[in-house]
């Protein structure tokens, strides 16, 4: 059986696992057994989504699969800092709501807003300079 073949059989089989393991942690008296077997799911899932990777089970290259150029790296990140920016703005909408609900977390909110905004802002700041030095 090929890695990607296990993957896909092992994810599947350790949602089923997770799924027991809530039916354990609703009763009292197998709570601790179904954490334990959730940990064990999850690490499943997790191994399971690395083995969709691997071409063969000889590979032994981390990460599995062909290493990104950088120009694709640089866009891949460029994105995610894009998405943390239209998210900023949302986090501190939240905080907004929260302080009209007279929440205590609304602060939270505010200072994870601007310290998600300024790293997206820095990233995209060294993206920026990083693709100009490289051409």
């Amino acid at each position: 059986m090929s890695p990607k073949v296990a993957g896909w059989f092992g994810m599947p089989a350790a949602a089923v696992i997770a799924a027991a393991a809530g039916f354990l942690i609703a009763n009292s008296a197998t709570s601790i057994l179904g954490a334990l077997v959730l940990v064990g799911a999850t690490i499943l899932f997790s191994i399971a989504a690395v083995w969709t990777l691997r071409k063969t089970w000889a590979d032994k290259a981390w990460p599995p699969g062909v290493p990104a150029s950088a120009s694709r790296r640089r866009r891949r990140q460029r994105i995610g800092a894009i998405v943390q920016c239209v998210l900023s703005p949302l986090l501190i909408a939240l905080s907004v709501l929260l302080i009209v609900a007279g929440s205590t977390w609304a602060v939270v909110y505010i200072l994870l807003g601007v310290i998600n905004g300024g790293t997206a802002l820095w990233t995209l700041k060294l993206l920026r300079d990083s693709a100009s030095k490289s051409k």
